[in-house]
């Protein structure tokens, strides 16, 4: 037990430096693309600078229309709160029910997590909105005691738009990349968790001989993105996990 137990705090751990990498790969990805765009638009600028101007304009104006909406998203996002046994998130639109023998994290273990002051962990949704552009935002962390099965909520704001499809390809791309875990990554599919239908990336870790599922379901809610992911230690408990939420 406490080699397993020690495996999947590797497997946990390593996750969120993926999901983290994932957004941030994205951008490194779109950088490249604005490059040889710029380069693309300079050589058409020399023969063409009308129509150039003309489209720059018309980008500059959609760019602030988005930023505009944008904006006025940002102050909906919420980690979310636990009524007795419940999560309820009504931003993710996430509610979770906390099965037998299950512990919660407490807001002062999800910021060790996190790696900040429980101070930002309020549910100040200006601060969050911020927060949630430098790092990811863990909604709720619950365990089983006794096998350490998990399930977390994270919220984030990548810094490029992103669909979910895109995001989960991204982060099967960087689970097949890890050297030090051997991965087993299923192609994207679709699935519905509790009231919502997710892009969904099902997984196996091997550890020392221990062998791990981990799944993720991620949807998009406004500019942010919305990941649930299940750690799961032995056959059929991911399905038992998955009817917690309603």
């Amino acid at each position: 037990m406490k080699k397993t137990l020690k495996t999947m705090l590797v497997i946990a751990m390593l996750s969120i430096v993926i999901i983290s990498m994932t957004a941030c790969g994205k951008k490194e990805e779109n950088n490249v693309d604005n490059k040889k765009e710029e380069n693309r638009a300079e050589s058409i600028n020399e023969t063409n600078k009308n129509n150039t101007a003309v489209v720059e304009n018309n980008q500059t104006t959609t760019d602030d229309n988005n930023t505009t909406g944008n904006e006025t998203k940002t102050t909906d996002i919420s980690r979310g709160e636990w009524n007795g046994n419940q999560y309820v998130n009504e931003f993710a639109n996430i509610k979770f029910n906390l099965p037998s023998g299950w512990s919660k994290y407490s807001d002062e273990q999800i910021a060790q997590v996190m790696n900040v002051g429980v101070e930002l962990l309020n549910d100040d949704q200006k601060k969050l909105a911020e927060l949630a552009q430098s790092m990811v935002i863990y909604g709720m962390v619950a365990n089983d005691d006794t096998t350490k099965a998990n399930v977390s909520v994270i919220l984030e704001k990548p810094a490029i738009k992103i669909t979910p499809e895109s995001y989960a390809t991204s982060l099967k791309q960087q689970l097949e990349a890890v050297s030090s875990i051997q991965y087993k990554v299923n192609e994207t599919a679709t699935a519905k968790v509790g009231a919502e239908e997710y892009t969904s990336l099902t997984s196996t870790a091997s550890v020392s001989g221990v062998e791990i599922g981990q799944s993720y379901y991620i949807r998009a809610e406004g500019d942010y993105i919305i990941t649930i992911i299940v750690t799961t230690t032995g056959e059929g408990q991911l399905d038992t996990i998955l009817k917690c939420f309603e």
